[in-house]
């Protein structure tokens, strides 16, 4: 049979990325650029619970059109905490596909400025969403009394899953789900660039779908917001900015860029922590901060 033009597109995509046997040599300057890339897209994400805090103030909520006609549902889903590790693993895809990128094509740097600017736009896709429509999402208080009703504490799993995944977030940061659209956008990724790793990054996606439902953040609802969006950036964004070969060559003070670009990005995080009254951020997830409830524990909060 013929190959159809999404078949095309991606033929082209592998054909002309360059292996890594035969690329140019790499240097610090790329190592320390990709590595900025990276961190930038890190810091970018830990604005997500100050956007919401902030989409709270605006007075609305549409839980009514996005999650009412499954909530009965999601509350009666079990807790299933073991996923947390799914949930965990999709936090590292990013730093996977950059890995994965430089074992098979070396320090294309095209390619990796690529992938991170469709992550950076679809952050800040779902950021706008937010703003534009909240939604607050609890599937684990009893909306009678008030008081969380799943198992948070009774062995270290439940306690990580509480930790990891509730403790810290904000009620209005569900919808949709950011798990679905990373972890499916970067496994799409994976496959139009044939990475080895590919039917792993394929697996991690499909289980996220389970993780977000039985470690109880998210609903079906959030799940379809979050696969449209990944669905959406790939073949409008990542692709074609992948078959035009955007983002490539040397950029003149790249290196002052790779410094200035994740300070600037903390810095403006640090700004509307203080506006939105939500101070999360990199220590704070980390546990190296007097906020939290007996100061200086060093864990996972807020992820």
């Amino acid at each position: 049979m013929p190959e159809t033009k999404e078949q095309k597109s991606v033929t082209i995509i592998q054909e002309t990325a360059i292996p890594a046997k035969i690329a140019r040599r790499p240097s610090y300057s790329d190592m320390f650029d990709s590595f900025s890339w990276l961190l930038s897209t890190c810091v970018l994400f830990t604005w997500y619970n100050a956007i919401g805090e902030l989409a709270s103030r605006r007075g609305l909520d549409y839980a009514w059109v996005f999650d009412a006609w499954t909530y009965n549902f999601d509350r009666s889903v079990p807790l299933v905490p073991s996923f947390v590790f799914v949930y965990i693993a999709v936090y590292a895809m990013p730093a996977a596909f950059l890995a994965c990128t430089v074992y098979k094509y070396g320090y294309d740097m095209g390619i990796v400025r690529r992938f991170f600017v469709t992550q950076m736009a679809m952050i800040v896709m779902a950021f706008c969403f937010y703003y534009a429509f909240p939604t607050k999402t609890d599937l684990i208080t009893d909306p009678l009394t008030g008081e969380i009703d799943i198992d948070i504490s009774s062995t270290w799993i439940h306690r990580l899953n509480y930790r990891f995944i509730h403790q810290g977030i904000s009620m209005w940061v569900a919808s949709p789900s950011m798990h679905t659209p990373h972890s499916w956008a970067i496994a799409m990724d994976f496959t139009m660039l044939a990475l080895p790793g590919k039917r792993a990054a394929q697996a991690l996606a499909l289980l996220t779908l389970f993780s977000t439902i039985l470690c109880k953040p998210h609903g079906p609802p959030h799940l379809l917001q979050g696969a449209i969006l990944a669905y959406l950036v790939h073949v409008y964004l990542s692709r074609k900015m992948f078959a035009g070969k955007y983002l490539e060559g040397t950029y003149n003070f790249r290196l002052l860029l790779a410094v200035a670009v994740p300070v600037a990005f903390h810095l403006i995080g640090q700004y509307l922590a203080k506006i939105s009254g939500w101070h999360i951020d990199i220590p704070v997830m980390l546990g190296f901060d007097h906020r939290i409830p007996g100061g200086f524990k060093l864990g996972l909060y807020g992820f």
